[in-house]
């Protein structure tokens, strides 16, 4: 009989039977939050175009922020 889960590194289990089955429920949640966040961005979002050029100029540097967070972490602080 072939084994059905495996131990991890983290100490708990995963099943090994049907990763397909797991990828397709997380696939379905995402695309399902993401539809709930359209639906309510729809509604309830600012039509406020001063208010969308305010925030988006910030967008590029925090983005370039967390890239360099990231890449020092990797670097500095992996196992």
């Amino acid at each position: 009989m072939k084994q059905m889960f495996k131990q991890s590194k983290l100490g708990g289990t995963y099943a090994t039977e049907h990763p397909m089955t797991n990828l397709l429920i997380i696939l379905a949640l995402l695309f399902a939050a993401l539809f709930v966040l359209v639906i309510l961005a729809e509604k309830f979002g600012s039509r406020d175009q001063e208010q969308t050029a305010k925030l988006s100029r910030y967008i590029v540097p925090l983005v370039a922020v967390l890239l360099l967070a990231q890449l020092v972490k990797m670097l500095f602080f992996s196992e």
